[in-house]
């Protein structure tokens, strides 16, 4: 990667990272939370996409020549800049001026990764269609595809699921539940039911239903590429 002018940012810090681990000019480690840098795990399937030499990669061709449908949804647990001093006179102190920066950088940061990784899976899912429609017979032969099989027959879900789907009001007292190790029954019963209406009522998550199903496909906040 190293040299070239068109890798990407990500790419290059990874490799970057790296090489100082293994070249032992980092002798020791210091670890933080993940949430800082990547709070909804996406980077490690972008990496692996950016820096694929294939037009399928990370899939194998028999995988990406045979699938479908693919549903990427990211939950959003995150609860926003933390503090009520935004409703007194009073000015912030010390501690809540450090909580807020810190949470609005990992907000700034998720709303990022997501409109990446949101992208990359578009340029991905146009890749690996441009590449089943040049498939020779040969090669379908090879990899088991029916006589009827529709090269452009894919589609790519991206879906974020949160709190704020269920109401203002309700996501307010769902995101005041501290995180921590150990919580309350009532507010783990809460959390837990909360999560099953919000998949529910997700429009990215009831359209890749309606795909599989074989039924008409609702508009969603962010449509199939």
């Amino acid at each position: 990667m190293s040299g070239s002018g068109t890798t990407s940012p990500l790419l290059k810090s990874l490799a970057t990272a790296i090489a100082h681990y293994r070249d032992g000019s980092i002798p020791y480690i210091k670890l933080l939370d993940g949430g800082l840098v990547d709070n909804y795990g996406l980077s490690a399937f972008t990496i692996e996409r950016l820096s694929s030499d294939t037009p399928y990669g990370p899939l194998t061709a028999r995988q990406a020549a045979r699938i479908r449908r693919v549903l990427f949804l990211v939950v959003d647990a995150g609860r926003g800049p933390s503090g009520d001093w935004v409703q007194t006179p009073d000015g912030p102190t010390a501690a809540d001026i450090v909580a807020a920066a810190a949470d609005t950088a990992i907000d700034s940061s998720a709303r990022s990764s997501f409109t990446a990784f949101d992208q990359t899976m578009s340029e991905w899912r146009t890749a690996l269609v441009h590449w089943r429609c040049s498939l020779s017979p040969a090669d379908r032969e090879k990899y088991g595809l029916s006589p009827g099989w529709d090269c452009r027959d894919l589609k790519v879900y991206v879906g974020r699921i949160n709190f704020d789907q269920l109401g203002v009001r309700r996501a307010s007292t769902l995101n005041s539940i501290p995180t921590r190790f150990k919580l309350t029954k009532e507010d783990v019963d809460s959390l837990v039911s909360a999560g099953k209406e919000a998949l529910r009522a997700n429009p990215v998550f009831r359209q890749f239903l309606n795909s599989i199903n074989g039924k008409p496909m609702t508009t969603a906040s962010s449509p199939p590429q």
